[in-house]
């Protein structure tokens, strides 16, 4: 970091700002990077395990990229939740990631009795149009190690569907329970800036973000890289309520999301 802690406590930085995205489609690896004003850059790194070549697919995925970028931006912007977030955005992700911030950022905002912005984003980048392409059809289920994933792997091989078991960054009971599956998997990997890991123990803000909502995105763009035209998560009734004071740490798995 350019700057010690203590002087980024005394004075912020004044703007977070969404510098670029760069994927290796000859390795299935994508770069992401973020810096506040006077920092180094933070770079997240999502190895996907696959390569692409077929430009078609790599055309979709630019959409899908651009997206994944802004949501795993909110966990290098909840280090000092500046009012100034730098990035350009069409009106459609504005409205998306606006309540995608605001309400998965909820519980962060109580436990650390912060005021979040009333509006996290603008921007007047023309609306992207779909890209045209056809997937597979077959389902990727998104492990999480729970019951309820074990219940959705079960159902679906009992409908004699065509489905893979994903996973991100999975544990040793999610692998567990991939290979009890029997199902062939795909497996993700996310890696944070390491930058990030030592501000918090420095006291940067920290706490709960839409991880679900990561996941997601992350399970678009998967999507499109090994093709299959459909996404299973199974999220218990309870993500639809409340948790603290009102904010919804489940936010991401919840019907309104």
């Amino acid at each position: 970091m350019a700057q010690d802690f203590q002087s980024l406590t005394d004075h912020p930085p004044a703007f977070f700002q969404f510098l670029d995205w760069n994927f290796d489609a000859e390795v299935g690896i994508l770069k992401l990077r973020y810096v506040y004003e006077g920092m180094e850059p933070f770079e997240e790194i999502i190895d996907f395990g696959r390569s692409v070549s077929d430009q078609v697919r790599l055309d979709a995925l630019k959409a899908c990229f651009d997206a994944l970028h802004i949501a795993c931006g909110v966990s290098y912007y909840k280090a000092f939740c500046p009012l100034d977030i730098r990035v350009s955005l069409s009106p459609a992700a504005v409205d998306f990631f606006n309540v995608f911030y605001k309400e998965g950022l909820g519980e962060f905002s109580v436990r650390n009795n912060i005021t979040l912005p009333a509006s996290f984003f603008t921007g007047d980048v023309p609306d992207k149009q779909a890209a045209d392409i056809s997937l597979a059809p077959r389902s990727a289920i998104l492990v999480g190690g729970g019951k309820d994933s074990c219940v959705s792997l079960e159902f679906f091989k009992s409908l004699g569907s065509s489905c893979v078991a994903l996973a991100v960054n999975p544990a040793k009971p999610i692998l567990d329970c991939i290979a009890a599956s029997g199902l062939e998997s795909i497996i993700i990997r996310r890696t944070l800036d390491q930058k990030l890991f030592a501000l918090n123990k420095q006291g940067a803000l920290n706490g709960h973000v839409p991880i679900t909502g990561i996941i997601s995105l992350i399970s678009v763009c998967a999507a499109i890289i090994y093709d299959f035209d459909q996404i299973i998560l199974s999220n218990e009734r309870s993500a639809n309520e409340g948790t603290a004071e009102g904010a919804n740490h489940q936010y991401s798995k919840s019907l309104a999301f």
